[in-house]
């Protein structure tokens, strides 16, 4: 006697559905050789920097009159402030403070696109490896997500000490905290999501390039890693005019 058995088609393999951009972005935080490997084929843009902007402007917009109180008090600006001779109104305190915080605004939206020029140099002129801008490009935004994150984390601590310069970086050993000193903002750079920000861009760099971990990190270094070294040189140029 002869058993039949009824023939199943296989169940087809589970498909979860696309994932959202900003969550695919969000890896970043938890599994970002995953993400870049992604981006070998799929980079993203527009998400990870409006996400970005998006971080970086709260966390400026929140403190600004606390920095817009200890830019006031720091005495170079305050020697240079006095010499026009007119007095800082309510008005003109608050004017600033938007300018100001604007400013420095669109200096961190420039900061990516710098990023990624120097690491195509270093990476595919110095070491021969091979990316494109937009693969780089979507790198230094997602690691600049780590750095917002941070800077929006650190705002309600600035709030509470009613003073710019409460921070997760070695700038708090400086013993004068203000932005016209080149000790302060070279300790300052030296900052917890900073080192985080680094790490994860040269995984990227690195998974872009096929470089090795370290050759990535290095890569990262001379690229991001290098705007906070630029930043300090142009502090103590302008402390020689001072």
């Amino acid at each position: 006697m002869t058993q039949m058995t009824r023939k199943t088609d296989p169940k087809p393999p589970h498909n979860p559905g696309p994932r959202s951009s900003a969550g695919t972005i969000v890896r970043v935080f938890y599994r970002p050789a995953a993400l870049f490997e992604e981006f070998r084929q799929n980079p993203r843009i527009l998400v990870p920097y409006v996400i970005y902007a998006a971080l970086i402007f709260l966390g400026i917009w929140l403190v600004k009159d606390v920095m817009m109180d200890d830019v006031l008090s720091d005495p170079a600006a305050k020697a240079r402030i006095e010499a026009t001779g007119q007095p800082v109104t309510a008005e003109i305190r608050r004017m600033m403070g938007i300018v100001q915080s604007l400013q420095v605004f669109a200096g961190y939206l420039v900061m990516p696109l710098v990023a990624a020029v120097l690491a195509m140099f270093w990476g595919n002129v110095v070491m021969a490896g091979r990316a494109g801008f937009r693969q780089v490009l979507s790198v230094m935004l997602c690691g600049g997500l780590i750095y917002g994150l941070g800077k929006l984390l650190i705002a309600p601590l600035i709030l509470a000490r009613q003073s710019a310069y409460v921070s997760l970086s070695l700038g708090v050993l400086a013993p004068q905290k203000a932005m016209s000193d080149v000790l302060y903002v070279a300790l300052s750079r030296i900052d917890l999501f900073i080192i985080w920000e680094i790490i994860v861009i040269g995984i990227g760099l690195s998974i872009l390039h096929g470089f090795s971990r370290n050759k990535g990190y290095v890569l990262s270094v001379l690229s991001m890693g290098l705007l906070p070294v630029l930043n300090i040189c142009l502090t103590a140029i302008r402390q020689l005019f001072l």
